[in-house]
């Protein structure tokens, strides 16, 4: 008997510390998700950090040098004794007038759009309007929101306002890569308790979640999501075509956001 209740303390020994071995290799792989997850959260934050430095530069020094030239060559131009030297200086004039008004403007547009600052229903308009040559894009956004916003642009935090429209130009650009010429909605609807849903569901060809692998554009659009605490969950159907979407709060946030659902109509 005594050597029975040996083997057996022995056995409830080994198993407790299996099960003590294995709740720590549990605590540190949740320890390693996290902090993988914080750190491409800090690696967005940077990047549209930088991205805003550079679109201020481009939008303000650059764009007001290149106007002073501008200028310039206008009152050589009006100078110039010679006629084949002011048509010269006019071609120069109106290539540096091109190269600012379809090179600079639109690239520190791109960098950091300073449209969000009329607020992001305004934005998502505009960004359907800038891919209407390639989706036949239909927008449906919350007229309360609207009016809100109409009254106060900065309604909704910058940052959830910058992460709803990256989310969506992300989307957007996928679309048309992968579903070009497809119908696009563009949904947005308040929720209670201070959240607010956006989603883009294209008719594209679709493809197999489940045995894709997530690409950069999916982590990044879902690290946008939650750098705003919020969620967003990427549905897609083969034949069916692709619908995001993002759970994101009207304030700041406060609690968890409403559970993921999100169903395919």
């Amino acid at each position: 008997r005594g050597q029975w209740q040996a083997v057996t303390i022995a056995r409830d020994i080994t198993e407790r510390k299996l099960s003590e071995e294995a709740r720590i290799r549990h605590a540190a792989a949740l320890a390693r998700a996290e902090e993988l997850q914080r750190s491409r959260q800090r690696i967005v934050t940077v990047q549209e950090s930088l991205r805003r430095d550079i679109a201020q530069q481009l939008h303000g020094t650059v764009q007001n040098r290149l106007i002073i030239i501008l200028h310039k060559l206008a009152d050589l131009e009006k100078k110039a004794s010679a006629t084949e030297i002011a048509e010269e200086l006019n071609d120069a004039r109106q290539k540096l007038a091109e190269l600012m008004e379809g090179q600079v403007r639109p690239i520190s547009h791109r960098l950091y759009p300073s449209i969000l600052r009329r607020g992001l229903t305004a934005s998502l308009q505009s960004l359907g309007d800038q891919f209407e040559t390639a989706l036949e894009i239909e927008t449906d956004l919350d007229e309360e929101i609207q009016n809100e916003e109409r009254v106060e642009p900065k309604l909704i935090p910058e940052q959830v306002r910058l992460s709803a429209y990256r989310i969506a130009e992300e989307t957007l650009t996928n679309a048309v890569k992968y579903a070009r010429g497809s119908r696009v909605g563009i949904t947005m609807k308040k929720l209670p308790e201070g959240w607010f849903q956006l989603s883009i569901k294209d008719s594209g060809p679709g493809f197999d979640a489940a045995g894709t692998d997530s690409g950069l554009g999916m982590l990044m659009m879902q690290d946008y999501a939650e750098m705003a605490g919020g969620n967003c969950t990427i549905l897609s159907m083969r034949g069916e075509g692709t619908k995001v979407t993002a759970t994101l709060p009207l304030g700041e946030p406060d609690g968890e956001p409403p559970e993921k659902t999100t169903p395919w109509e």
